[in-house]
């Protein structure tokens, strides 16, 4: 038998996994220029927060907010910084930090291809099919490819995660490998707020599989670094910023740890991380555990499995609501090792089958990969670039005309109000108040739950209705010159479509894009409304901060004519209580009895949108305190003519109930339609945190 020399064999045996490595890099750099287009709005975030370090403000969002966390991504916010200063220096258009942002984000989606080739190389996965189906789930993996073509901070955040993993990787326990460890895991605590928690499962898990030597180790190099870096880092946010949550984790997370079953949550029909398996026909989800389970004898490989579940548990919790799956990016190149393991045991079981294996796995995601790419042209409705390189500056910002139109006709001094808080007022360099609550704190944490919870935060629905939640009377307070609103989310707050004013009047529409697509983030129309009006009073007057007491998510109980209502059907049996439509149905009479408080509460303002009725009804309104009935009213509505009742109070009623009471005589069944009922109201909390945040002025 010819024996081929060691050393030879070992260059052979290099040079193929190079091939693998650069064939894999060029399949990626192929597969991300597709998304060329991608674009969200919270990619401006970093550059608004850049833009006032550089004009002197600190890294807040908006400096009439004073100190407020606007970000979650310290380290990134310090590098859109450096961005934006050199894009300033050489007179560039703004427009061109986006562009250095997505090659940055593409320079570390390729090092996460090259570092994930060595990381197998470091686990000694190291055969042709092994490599192939590893490195073949990362080039291949839709969200790696369309993240790199994004200037946020995920896919630098993604790289360091793996450079963490790599470094504690190595079995010679080298001193410079855990320096390099350290250095990685104190950049994951500053990069992200959340950067804590991949730390923490990192280096839990390598922990667990260590020997005791090892572990005092590891506690010493690279665990109490970090422990240092997060500890200073955090007592200088609180002392900055007077707060331990960031307003993003206040509006967007809290919710789905403590939600009750009466809030009124907005949320995907099926789960994070259930959609993200789906795309991959769940091959990374069961590559992981059988490695968990079968590498009993391979300390790191077990290290990764347990990291890469613990990850998997904590995204799938948090969830996102951007396309691409932006939280599971990090994940990525850990899950391709998983595969690369399974497919290693095979092919050492018997070489034909490995290689099977790989050729099955790559050509299976190719069907993820296309699959992904087409629900990116139609949630995102923009094209690949490859095919459609000539759409213009356009193609790449989707809100390009509504900061186009905001640049001709803002003014100096004027403020904006948008929940688009990221591209268009770091392009038109306004002031923005953003009142989904993640730029914001008073929106964050106002103690109202009359809201839409999100995972893009607290979302209020801007209306035409007179009536005013107390994060709309915030806003009004605040008096920002333009409100600017997706096209999208105005139509379906409002019926199908665009009103001329919102908020009672208060703002007119200045215009409308009606030639986006109305889908996702990416292609919603545009809605720019303009102040109409003094709102004084709401610098003046602290009762002009109300929430519906009545409202599903505080409301103590309701009782139908005489039964009571399950807080587990309250949402359905009642979505006149939570600003939906609902029909009731009785003949003679009907009773809705709503408790909102045990002691009394100071009642403001009554309202009820949209009373239809099917005979002539008459509606009795009351309202009862402790000692019983206070205030009582009665309409008649006619058959077949709306009718919307709005009532403000001339001194406010204090009281603990609300009953409406319809009749009618009318023998047959008589059906009533109502939109939105509201016992408008200030609690002692709310009272409270009013006096506490929002100053007020002498009128």
């Amino acid at each position: 038998m010819l024996m081929v020399p060691a050393a030879p064999r070992a260059a052979s045996l290099q040079a193929v996994r190079t091939r693998w490595w650069i064939a894999a890099l060029v399949v990626f750099l192929l597969h991300a220029f597709g998304y060329l287009y991608y674009f969200v709005d919270d990619e401006g975030i970093p550059f608004v927060i850049a833009q006032n370090v550089l004009d002197g403000h600190g890294p807040v969002y908006n400096a009439q907010d004073g100190h407020v966390e606007g970000y979650s991504d310290f380290v990134h916010v310090w590098l859109a910084t450096a961005i934006l200063a050199a894009v300033q220096a050489v007179g560039a258009s703004r427009f061109w930090v986006f562009f250095v942002g997505k090659a940055v984000s593409l320079a570390f989606g390729a090092g996460i291809i090259w570092l994930t080739a060595k990381l197998l190389n470091r686990l000694g996965l190291t055969s042709g099919p092994t490599v192939l189906a590893g490195l073949g789930f990362a080039a291949l993996a839709g969200p790696l490819a369309v993240w790199s073509m994004s200037s946020l901070e995920t896919v630098q955040f993604a790289f360091v995660v793996l450079v963490l993993a790599y470094a504690l990787c190595d079995d010679s326990g080298s001193w410079t490998s855990d320096a390099i460890a350290a250095v990685a895991a104190s950049v994951l605590v500053l990069d992200r707020i959340d950067g804590f928690v991949y730390v923490g499962a990192v280096a839990s898990a390598f922990l667990l599989v260590a020997t005791s030597e090892r572990r005092a180790i590891l506690v010493r190099r690279v665990v109490g670094p970090a422990v240092v870096v997060f500890a200073a880092y955090h007592a200088w946010r609180v002392a900055y910023y007077h707060a331990i949550l960031t307003p993003a984790i206040t509006a967007k997370v809290l919710f789905k740890l403590k939600r009750s079953g009466t809030s009124v949550v907005k949320l995907p029909a099926e789960g994070y991380a259930v959609q993200f398996f789906s795309l991959f026909a769940w091959t990374p989800a069961i590559a992981t555990v059988l490695t968990a389970v079968a590498a009993t004898h391979d300390r790191r490989a077990t290290a990764l499995a347990v990291v890469t579940g613990l990850l998997t548990v904590y995204v799938a919790v948090v969830g996102d609501w951007m396309f691409g799956f932006r939280f599971f990016v990090a994940l990525i190149p850990l899950f391709g090792v998983m595969i690369a393991w399974i497919v290693q045991r095979v092919h050492a079981w018997r070489e034909g089958a490995g290689w099977a294996l790989a050729a099955c796995a790559v050509a299976a995601l190719g069907y993820p990969a296309y699959g992904f790419e087409r629900s990116y042209e139609s949630y995102q409705q923009r094209p690949n670039w490859l095919l459609h390189p000539h759409q213009g500056i356009v193609g790449y910002f989707p809100f390009y005309d509504l900061q186009r139109t905001l640049r001709q006709i803002a003014k100096p001094g004027d403020t904006l109000a948008t929940n688009l808080g990221g591209f268009v007022p770091f392009m038109v360099n306004l002031p923005n108040i953003d009142n989904l609550g993640t730029c914001t704190q008073v929106f964050a944490e106002l103690p109202t739950t009359d809201v839409i919870f999100t995972e893009v935060g607290r979302y209020s629905p801007m209306t035409s209705k007179p009536v005013l939640r107390a994060s709309d009377a915030y806003l009004m307070y605040r008096a920002p010159t333009f409100i600017a609103e997706p096209g999208d989310w105005m139509q379906k707050a409002n019926h199908g479509g665009v009103p001329s004013q919102i908020f009672g009047g208060r703002y007119r529409l200045f215009q409308e894009d009606r030639t986006a697509a109305s889908a996702g983030d990416g292609g919603a129309p545009w809605t720019l409304y303009v102040r109409a009006t003094s709102l004084d009073e709401f610098r003046t007057h602290q009762d002009r901060f109300l929430e519906n007491l009545v409202h599903v998510s505080s409301v103590m109980s309701v009782q139908l004519n005489g039964y009571a209502v399950s807080p587990s059907v309250l949402l359905r049996e009642c979505p006149y209580l939570r600003e939906e439509e609902g029909t009731l149905a009785f003949t003679g009479k009907f009773t809705i009895d709503m408790q909102f408080g045990r002691t009394d509460v100071p009642v403001y303002e009554l309202y009820v949108d949209e009373i239809r009725a099917s005979a002539p009804v008459r509606m009795e309104v009351v309202l009862e305190s402790t000692s019983g009935p206070v205030y009582r009213e009665t309409l008649d509505v006619a058959a077949g003519q709306p009718l919307t009742w709005f009532k403000p109070l001339p001194a406010p009623v204090q009281a603990t109930r609300a009953h409406l009471i319809f009749s009618t005589s009318s023998r047959d069944l008589v059906t009533v339609g109502l939109g939105d009922v509201r016992v408008q109201g200030q609690t002692r909390e709310l009272a409270d945190f009013i006096a506490h945040h929002v100053p007020q002025r002498s009128p």
